[in-house]
């Protein structure tokens, strides 16, 4: 790729692409077992919803747009309480230098 259309282009690279690492993977029925890779943008309510934005990278560079309202998210919350969660957020950091990275979800 050129530098001109390094300057051109709206996709930012994360830092970690290189070790081929992103915080978040999607996955969808409509896409058969094709996993999308990518890292989170932008965090911004907008009238009574929360909305993040999620570049993606890998096999294409798509912004993905997930609203939560005010139950979705307080949904979203009463799911974290879980034993399990709770543990990952307290320990999860420990294991960031080598994470296992499950393709099976």
């Amino acid at each position: 790729m050129n530098d001109t259309a390094k300057k051109d282009s709206p996709v930012e690279t994360p830092k970690d692409q290189s070790k081929g690492y992103y915080s978040f993977r999607f996955r969808s029925t409509g896409l058969g077992k094709q996993m999308l890779l990518g890292e989170p943008i932008k965090l911004v309510v907008v009238e009574d919803m929360l909305i993040m934005q999620v570049q993606t990278h890998e096999p294409v560079q798509w912004v993905i747009r997930a609203g939560l309202s005010y139950r979705g998210l307080f949904k979203a919350v009463m799911l974290a309480l879980n034993p399990a969660v709770i543990k990952f957020l307290l320990f999860g950091w420990m294991k960031m230098k080598n994470p296992k990275l499950t393709d099976d979800f």
